[in-house]
């Protein structure tokens, strides 16, 4: 039988109750991860992380990783605390996006 992750949200109550079962781990303080899905309306797609109801980037000092149906790449000239652009997808493509850097207001 294969082993099953502890739920860290079963030793810590607080945890449990903002329903954060797991958490993981990061190379260095302030680090965060954002990750959602994109279905692409033709290159190029503005990312806006207010429209995904997602918090701001600090900074335009994070990255970005993109994959899924094509081949995208992440304009980094549009890269700002609030969004960016993907290049590369064709309408109704699926993109699947991993943000990794500080969160505004996060704490170092």
């Amino acid at each position: 039988m294969a082993k099953q992750a502890k739920k860290l949200s079963d030793y810590l109550p607080p945890l449990k109750e903002q329903g954060m079962d797991y958490l993981a781990g990061a190379s260095q303080a302030g680090v965060s991860l954002q990750s959602f899905k994109v279905v692409s309306a033709g290159a190029p797609d503005t990312v806006s992380f207010a429209a995904l109801g997602l918090p701001d980037m600090d900074d335009a000092d994070y990255l970005v990783f993109v994959g899924g149906e094509g081949a995208f790449t992440v304009d980094e000239s549009t890269i700002t605390a609030q969004g960016f652009d993907i290049l590369g997808g064709a309408a109704s493509n699926v993109m699947h996006v991993l943000v990794v850097g500080k969160l505004k207001g996060q704490l170092s």
